[in-house]
């Protein structure tokens, strides 16, 4: 280890341009010819788009190449949008390396020009040198090099196309290193190809240059970054180009779910669950339990189709967590077959709903090298499988990896590989580790993710709406409009134990078809109603003086407004896309509700129409002036989270609808159907201090479960809302009416 030089392997970008164009190209195929050169991607941005993403990210040590000739405009786009911060190759001699200094340049690179025919020329170095007024500090000497045998490389020139007679080794590099201050290397032979970096290389330059060293090649995923760190003891960088997503590669994620992730690592929002009920078609006795074998093959073709399922997350204790790829996954690492024992069905209920909260209140292990998901099957004792041969299988995740939405999916999916059970191994991407070990699933290819939420969907902003956004966020409050702040009951206290509690309410098919009906009449929907009966239970349970107004949310489903950029092959995939709607409840509003002689059914269907109204406004604006629109901005979002602790909670309650679960009907005699499905968000600590999660299954049941915090709010609170809904959706029912 060479002292001073820094022990930290860090990312450094890349912009290369062929033609005039934003390239990721397989290095061995760049000649002068267009017929054989294989690309990776194309961009559809200029140059300067990603020197200016690289400025907004603090992206230092970035380089532009310029892979032959119509790209000296393009490449000074770039130096203009972020001058003095990127280095500049391909071209550079001493009669043009000043020039690209005073276009912006940080440094100049040169391979080609200290090679006449493939002759190293010190006269050549010495007068680049001179040029740059003898400052070494602005010089980078690129020796990109080719393999020839096991452990010799030669720098290659023209292209990558020509060898040189300088083999790359200590002798030489010790030779450049008085001219100049640091030293590009692409192993021509891995580079653009994503199939891994040149071990031995990167082994090699760590021993043999005591000046900044960077390496680009092979790169795949951020695990490289830790791979290249352990080869070089953290004193070479390295470059990934072709992987990054803003390349079009899957790989690495630029910019991710940082929201989701900040909020899993301060443990104030753990996972999400999405709970379904699988009953065997065949009768008892017949009945038998669903088992690992089953479960395992069908869970490996889901995985095997869905890349967030094998993903981990890199630096999630930092602003720059990001998705990496898991070449491995071990089944057993995220199954789980209990059995809840209980003398009867009502016991077995009342302890799924233990399971479910203990579920949310876990943080997830090793998120780094382990996807945070996991599947527990919850197998009901002798005497209530007899009774109702059925398993609850319960599907937890970080929210960082998809939304509730993409739960339901998964259930789904799950569902239809169990009752086409096909081949005994998953698609030809991945590949089970042995026949032996069916639990153990291995992915040498890093997969294709799906799109960030802010590069999925369009969304504009215009400049009221971020002036807006911004003042309420950050303008003096002395200055700032004063509002009366709506029923939120506990501050949020990041201090408090994080203890899910919930208390779901089952809703039968024929209720559930009877509210249908009397939305449809009343012009307003499901989630507009359950608005509006939380807010009536609230209103009469709580004094005027601790709650004079309310307030709710409603998240909204994304995906219709992907954009049309958007890769289309990636939108079924799970993922999340997620954001929300805000309605207040205003003080007259519940006042009338709380008035003697109230028209409760009047108040109740006005407040649901509304709803809907708000609902609807909301999404025929979008993508436009929306909060999540501008999330990217956040910057350090565990400043964002630990700035709330003490504050208001932002509203009361939030009803969240994942919709209806399309449960396919099961393969006679030896397939599953799914007859309940219940989605829960858990304790929300820096959120909603009440959740009303609502999931229900074509032609079944609609479950409506009430989730909070222990100790935000009163339980007999959350009781006496979770009675209401029993008793008012079972009222309409029967009388067509609300009120008692």
């Amino acid at each position: 280890m060479v002292p001073g030089r820094h022990r930290m392997t860090r990312f450094r970008p890349c912009i290369d341009l062929h033609a005039g164009q934003v390239k990721q190209i397989v290095g061995g195929t760049l000649d002068s010819t267009s017929s054989t050169l294989q690309t990776n991607y194309i961009s559809r941005h200029p140059a300067a788009y990603y020197a200016q993403l690289y400025k907004d990210n603090a992206l230092e040590g970035a380089h532009v190449i310029m892979l032959g000739p119509g790209n000296d405009e393009p490449a000074k786009q770039a130096l203009r949008a972020w001058p003095g911060h990127l280095q500049v190759g391909g071209g550079i001699d001493d009669k043009n390396a000043k020039e690209w200094l005073d276009a912006g340049a940080s440094k100049v690179i040169i391979t080609s020009y200290l090679f006449p025919e493939g002759r190293f020329s010190q006269p050549r170095l010495d007068a680049v040198l001179q040029a740059l007024g003898g400052d070494k500090s602005k010089l980078v000497i690129d020796l990109s090099c080719r393999r020839r045998g096991d452990d010799s490389w030669f720098v290659a020139m023209n292209k990558w196309q020509t060898l040189t007679d300088m083999q790359v080794n200590q002798a030489s590099i010790r030779a450049l290193e008085p001219y100049c201050s640091e030293f590009l290397v692409h192993a021509a032979d891995n580079e653009g190809l994503q199939k891994g970096i040149d071990e031995k290389l990167v082994e090699r330059l760590a021993q043999w240059c005591s000046v900044p060293v960077t390496y680009a090649g092979g790169g795949r995923h951020l695990e490289d970054l830790e791979l290249v760190k352990q080869l070089s003891g953290g004193t070479v960088d390295l470059t990934i180009g072709s992987a990054l997503d803003c390349f079009g590669g899957s790989g690495v994620k630029f910019d991710e779910e940082l929201f989701s992730s900040s909020r899993h690592r301060l443990g104030i929002y753990r996972c999400v669950v999405v709970t379904c009920r699988y009953r065997p078609s065949a009768p008892p006795p017949a009945a038998r339990p669903l088992d690992a074998a089953a479960l395992y093959a069908a869970l490996g073709r889901v995985v095997a189709q869905q890349p967030m399922l094998r993903v981990g997350i890199l630096g999630e204790h930092t602003n720059q967590a990001r998705f990496s790829h898991l070449a491995r996954v071990d089944l057993r690492d995220h199954v789980a077959f209990t059995t809840l024992a209980g003398e009867d069905a009502q016991r077995y209920e009342a302890r799924l709903v233990d399971t479910l909260c203990w579920h949310h209140d876990q943080l997830w292990p090793d998120v780094d090298t382990r996807a945070p998901w996991r599947v527990a099957v919850l197998q009901p004792g002798a005497d209530v499988w007899r009774q109702r041969p059925a398993q609850d299988v319960l599907f937890a995740f970080h929210h960082a990896l998809m939304d509730g939405v993409s739960g339901k999916q998964f259930h789904e999916l799950l569902l239809a590989a169990l009752n086409q059970p096909g081949p005994s191994r998953p698609p030809s991407s991945s590949s089970y580790s042995s026949a032996e070990t069916p639990h153990l699933l291995t992915f040498p290819d890093a997969p294709g993710l799906p799109e960030g939420q802010e590069d999925a969907v369009p969304f504009r902003s215009s400049i009221p709406f971020v002036v807006k956004t911004l003042w309420d966020a950050r303008g003096p409050s002395l200055l700032r409009a004063r509002r009366a702040a709506p029923w939120h009951g506990a501050p949020i206290d990041l201090g408090l134990p994080h203890a899910t509690r919930a208390r779901p309410v089952d809703v039968p098919p024929e209720v559930v078809a009877s509210l249908l009906a009397a939305c449809r009449r009343h012009a307003t929907s499901l989630t507009g109603l359950l608005h509006a009966l939380t807010l009536a239970s609230l209103a009469r349970r709580l004094p005027a003086d601790q709650a004079a107004s309310f307030a709710g949310s409603t998240p909204i489903n994304l995906r219709p407004y992907v954009g049309p950029g958007a890769d289309p092959a990636l939108r079924p995939l799970l993922r999340c896309l997620v954001t929300v709607a805000d309605h207040a409840f205003p003080a007259r509003v519940v006042a009338a509700l709380r008035g003697p002689g109230a028209d409760l059914d009047a108040l109740v269907w006005d407040a649901a129409r509304r709803v809907k109204a708000e609902l609807a406004e909301r999404q025929a604006a979008l993508p436009a002036d929306d909060i999540a629109g501008l999330m990217r901005y956040a910057g350090d979002w565990f400043h964002y989270w630990t700035e709330k602790d003490g504050r208001p909670r932002p509203d009361s309650w939030s009803v969240s609808n994942i919709g209806v679960l399309s449960a396919a009907a099961a393969v006679a005699g030896a397939g599953w159907s799914i007859t309940h499905v219940c989605f829960t968000n858990g304790a929300m600590v820096a959120g909603s201090p009440i959740g009303v999660n609502v999931a229900s299954v074509a032609g079944g049941a609609l479950t409506v479960a009430v989730s909070w915090q222990d100790a935000v709010v009163p339980v007999e609170l959350v009781e006496g809302l979770a009675e209401d809904l029993a008793a008012f959706t079972q009222r309409l029912h029967e009388t067509g009416r609300l009120a008692a």
